[in-house]
């Protein structure tokens, strides 16, 4: 098969006008005097009057982490998967419909770094209430497993600190 070199390319050429086609669909007659106005009454609809409101609260989890000294970018990667992944599900577990991150910030320092995670949950319905049990499970955690000998169990993370931060929708 050899393609036509004709095809496919454009060429100007001249420009042909039409001649103007005239469509008279009265047949002859002259148009009646509603020709261009409605037959159907109009109806007016009651005014309806709103209130723009400010935005709802929408309360997020943020979770402070202290980086142990010579974490290495891989142990920190695999270590806030791993913390993202318990996170969620005990969101999960009390009736909410996940987290998604929301915001992070980070400052390394030569004897570490601190981490700052941001949450938002997917369900606004109720977040409060879940988030502030979220608060205290983690909370708790962290003070029962200092006395472990790999506090957390995470690698890179030395330290974690949890609370609740409203802000708007």
């Amino acid at each position: 098969m050899t393609a036509n070199p004709e095809y496919g390319h454009t060429h100007p050429g001249a420009v042909k006008n039409l001649p103007e086609v005239v469509f008279d669909l009265s047949e002859g007659q002259a148009p009646s005097s509603a020709f261009g106005k409605t037959e159907t009454a109009v109806h007016l609809l009651p005014e309806m009057a709103g209130e723009l409101m400010p935005p709802e609260e929408v309360p997020v989890l943020e979770l402070s982490l202290s980086l142990r000294p010579g974490a290495t970018p891989l142990e920190v990667a695999l270590d806030l998967f791993r913390l993202y992944a318990a996170v969620n599900r005990l969101e999960r577990s009390y009736r909410g419909a996940g987290l998604t991150p929301d915001d992070a910030s980070c400052q390394v320092t030569p004897t570490g770094g601190k981490m700052s995670l941001r949450f938002k949950p997917t369900e606004p319905a109720g977040a409060l209430e879940r988030l502030t049990r979220l608060v205290r499970t983690i909370n708790e955690a962290v003070t029962d497993s200092a006395d472990d000998a790999g506090s957390l169990r995470y690698r890179s993370i030395e330290r974690c600190e949890a609370q609740v931060i409203p802000t708007a929708a």
